[in-house]
């Protein structure tokens, strides 16, 4: 049996860690994943309690890591992080980072000000004033160190899980999550209830978004989700092959019961994200399915594999053919003028890349983004953005080339498991998450659905436990 659906470990406490990790998937969308500070506390709170779990883990028997390499780049990026937040004085940060004392200078009141305020409190306004830092805002920067360090730490746990437990929990966690924001979203769809929990719901009110408000960071969640799910449903397909008796039989029995239910969840999640109307989560989503089917089922006929997935994929836009397809095409059709017009995305990312030549060694500091932005933003750019829309660009902005060198090297580990788990070398629950987890990567050059804690942290568990399978190849 491949060794990505095999467990290697029945230990209660690696069972709980599994729990957990699933637990992550479902909870953390439920309050408009996580972007509140409710939300984001929660999942940060929730790591906090896994990770001691973990150490316990650790305590009592052996824990199973990513590799060495992956940890010292993993630590690497929380060290730039916690070095831009610290007060390092004048002199340093002027030859590291001499952007970051003109912008703290922009801000800094006149001479005449600065006397009339020392006059009123009595005291310098220099013995007020913070510290100099790398970073142009200290305090944004370490709330993003904080959210990222849970980040890491999920990703450690994610490793050891599926080094011990395998895949199938956490997939079966992604299916289920995706089901219910799929039938949460298509219910306050089709009632015109638009509410979110008891929030009133104000934009893409002719979309499904599920428990988000925005409907392109709930078609994200199911791009990195439902090829999880094609590949439970796969595996548990394969399995019901192999017993014996009629087909009738076979489908009704306790597995084909049970895979019959999968196939259902993941109709579904496949309808709410086509009727999502997410231009670039509807592309990635089910070109994620099928091509999970299509590896998934390589030991079928070819023109059974094309029957599965087109099937499947017909089954699902019922729901959007019921709601008309005018909608989805007109967006479409506007692709290039949101993307290439003046004042569009691709403006917002020239001008990031103006902030990381503006900072290029270490970068204006994590989470600085909608600090930095205003003093780069063209003319033609009018609505405010808190976030570039590119992952990538954002992150060299924010970390500079110190952090674009951790990031590659990275990518670059996570790229050759993520190869060895589409040749099948870890099952069909290997393609599957592989498959979302390139979903994940690609999206993120087009939006930011790495600084949602919620998707954040679906994509670094499907990363970990990419890294805690075996592997053949060097990392």
């Amino acid at each position: 049996m491949p060794a990505s659906t095999s467990p290697l470990s029945a230990r209660p406490i690696d069972r709980i860690l599994e729990a957990g990790i699933g637990a992550v998937l479902i909870l953390a969308p439920l309050p408009f994943g996580a972007v509140t500070v409710f939300g984001r506390l929660a999942l940060e709170t929730a790591t906090l309690f896994l990770v001691l779990v973990w150490a316990i883990a650790g305590w009592t028997g052996e824990l199973r890591f990513p590799p060495r390499r992956v940890l010292l780049l993993l630590g690497g990026l929380l060290l730039l992080g916690s070095v831009q937040t610290i007060p390092l004085g004048e002199g340093l940060i002027r030859v590291v980072s001499p952007k970051s004392l003109t912008v703290r200078e922009s801000v800094t009141p006149p001479a005449e000000a600065r006397l009339a305020e020392e006059r009123l409190l009595q005291i310098a306004p220099s013995e007020l004033d913070s510290s100099p830092t790398l970073s142009v805002e200290p305090g944004a920067s370490a709330s993003a160190l904080r959210t990222g360090a849970a980040l890491c730490a999920l990703l450690l746990i994610s490793a050891h899980v599926a080094a011990t437990r395998g895949l199938r929990g956490m997939a079966t966690a992604l299916l289920a999550s995706a089901a219910f924001q799929s039938l949460y979203g298509l219910t306050v769809l089709a009632t015109g209830f638009d509410r979110i929990w008891h929030v009133e719901k104000t934009v893409f009110l002719d979309a499904a978004t599920g428990t988000w408000v925005n409907r392109n960071h709930f078609a994200n969640y199911l791009a990195m989700a439902l090829p999880c799910g094609a590949a439970l449903w796969v595996a548990g397909f394969r399995r019901t092959s192999k017993l014996r008796g009629a087909w009738l039989v076979r489908t009704f029995s306790s597995e084909g019961s049970r895979n019959l239910l999968r196939l259902l969840a993941l109709v579904i999640g496949m309808a709410g994200l086509l009727v999502s109307l997410s231009r670039a989560g509807i592309v990635l989503g089910l070109t994620g399915v099928a091509t999970t089917l299509w590896l998934g089922v390589r030991f079928r006929p070819p023109t059974t594999r094309v029957l599965i997935v087109g099937l499947a994929l017909a089954i699902a836009a019922v729901p959007l053919a019921q709601l008309g397809t005018d909608a989805l095409w007109g967006r479409f059709e506007t692709s290039a003028e949101d993307m290439l017009s003046p004042g569009s995305r691709g403006t917002v990312w020239r001008d990031t890349l103006d902030v990381a030549r503006s900072f290029p060694v270490v970068g204006s500091g994590f989470g600085t983004f909608a600090s930095i932005y205003p003093k780069f933003r063209s003319a033609e750019v009018r609505p405010f953005f808190s976030y570039a829309h590119n992952d990538p660009i954002q992150f060299v902005a924010e970390g500079g080339a110190l952090g674009l060198l951790l990031l590659l090297a990275l990518l670059a580990s996570l790229s050759r498991r993520i190869l060895a788990a589409l040749r099948g070398e870890h099952g069909a629950l290997g393609i599957g998450v592989a498959v979302g987890l390139m979903a994940a990567l690609l999206h993120s050059l087009i939006d930011f659905n790495f600084h949602l804690p919620a998707n954040a942290a679906v994509a670094v568990v499907l990363a970990g436990s990419m890294w805690g399978l075996p592997s053949k190849q060097p990392t």
